[in-house]
């Protein structure tokens, strides 16, 4: 089956008012891309959403959507037993549009001139991040890269050049790419730290990965084994996957680049292919057909 027949039929049964149950594992860009292509996600556990039949005739999917639209660090603080570390890149995210948000409204107040008032924005958000953000932990982070607490990285990479261009240059966001580029490179430092976390504590730290994805699964993959007798928390049921048990995907992370990434890995992952959400709950892929 190709990709985006198989997301339309699966896109389908997540907006049925009749589909009520679902499971949901909170996931790296990683995880998620090597659960594609080795087909594979046994042994681990997933959130077991429930919802009871009620008068609003709304399907309970998108009623989870709407609810956690651009708040989904209150879920993966409430709902996964790693939140306080894993979701670390969803509370930046999340800060870092609100924080945008507010500058915008602010600059407004003081004159309706739109390019006046996205200079006065992004002046209010360079001197807030340059003030309250600490990026030079973010640089060192990146400046570490990969490699063991103890060892350098002696080449100098982008997003490292990005962070010190930031912090050196006034006039930094007069391109207006560097802030969709400054955003991302916050975010890979805070997966940068996370993994380093994983090797100080040889893997007993493994859900520190930072979560991006939302990967929707059907009740079918999940186990009766409950994790730490918590029925809310199940094992997924190991074995290969045949196509029908991952229904969607939700991108947790408002950027660009990450929701492009899950788009075109479910594009090409055939009969495994999935809706793809942004962090809005609005639908990426497959595209709506126009009904006329």
């Amino acid at each position: 089956m190709k990709a985006e027949s198989a997301a339309r039929f699966k896109l389908t049964r997540l907006m049925h008012p009749k589909f009520r149950n679902f499971g949901v594992r909170y996931m790296n860009m990683e995880e998620y891309q090597q659960v594609l292509s080795s087909q594979k996600i046994g042994g681990k556990e997933a959130g077991f959403y429930r919802f009871a039949p009620d008068d609003s005739g709304k399907p309970p999917f998108e009623m989870f959507l709407e609810e956690n639209a651009g708040r989904w660090l209150r879920t993966v603080d409430h709902d996964t037993d790693w939140g306080e570390h894993s979701g670390q890149a969803v509370a930046l995210s999340e800060s870092f549009m609100e924080s945008l948000k507010l500058f915008h409204k602010k600059a407004q107040k003081e004159g309706k001139d739109l390019k006046d008032v996205r200079k006065r924005t992004l002046e209010y958000l360079q001197e807030s991040l340059k003030t309250s953000w600490n990026l030079e932990r973010f640089l060192w982070d990146l400046e570490r890269g990969e490699e063991e607490v103890e060892e350098e990285v002696e080449e100098e990479t982008e997003e490292v050049k990005v962070i010190k261009d930031f912090l050196e240059n006034p006039n930094f966001f007069e391109d207006k790419e560097n802030l969709r580029k400054l955003f991302r490179v916050i975010i890979k430092a805070t997966d940068l730290a996370s993994k380093r976390r994983d090797k100080l504590y040889s893997g007993m730290m493994a859900g520190s990965r930072q979560y991006q994805v939302a990967l929707v699964l059907d009740p079918s993959l999940l186990s009766e084994d409950k994790s730490w007798g918590t029925d809310f928390w199940r094992y997924i049921k190991s074995g290969y996957l045949t196509g029908s048990e991952i229904l969607g995907a939700v991108v947790l992370i408002p950027e660009k680049e990450f929701v492009e990434t899950v788009e075109n890995t479910s594009k090409h992952a055939g009969s495994l292919g999935h809706p793809v959400f942004d962090s809005q709950g609005n639908l990426r892929f497959p595209k709506q057909e126009l009904k006329i």
